[in-house]
């Protein structure tokens, strides 16, 4: 593991809290590192938000096709399309502190929801790729289960 004590130790406590685990913390790291962050040595958080977009875009997809099987393609893209939304997301980052893990500088706070939201996008790539499909589904119904659409994630 190539993360301080000091750093490993505040990670650890965070998931902890949320009830999260890694396989790979340095990989969780990664997922906390902004451009901004002068520790980022050309690598960051973005290429996981890349993935974890298309990652929660697929489990929203599935669970609202499976939950409401008598709206129409363009009510469920609605519905969608208010839940992986930027202020959606970064409400859900503040709800969990995780604006207090980022490694980021300088970022202004007019853009701090920016960064949240692409941290849990990057936060959820990271899952997938530490505990693959079906694990990373069943981590994100707990992780947002209390919060505003809860009842997409009832089985």
């Amino acid at each position: 593991m190539n993360l301080e004590k000091l750093r490993e130790e505040l990670l650890n406590a965070w998931l902890q809290k949320n009830n999260l685990r890694f396989n790979d913390l340095d990989l969780f790291d990664l997922a906390l590192t902004h451009s901004s962050s002068p520790k980022n040595n050309h690598k960051n958080n973005e290429r996981l938000a890349f993935l974890g977009d298309a990652v929660l875009d697929l489990l929203i997809a599935e669970l609202l096709y499976t939950k409401f099987s008598e709206k129409d393609k363009g009510s469920l893209t609605e519905m969608r399309k208010d839940l992986v939304k930027d202020e959606f997301l970064a409400k859900i980052g503040m709800l969990k502190k995780i604006d207090e893990i980022i490694q980021m500088r300088g970022v202004r706070k007019d853009g701090l929801q920016k960064v949240i939201a692409d941290t849990i996008e990057a936060v959820i790539g990271a899952l997938f790729l530490d505990k693959g499909w079906d694990d990373t589904k069943q981590i994100l119904k707990s992780f947002f289960g209390g919060n505003n659409f809860s009842e997409i994630f009832i089985d």
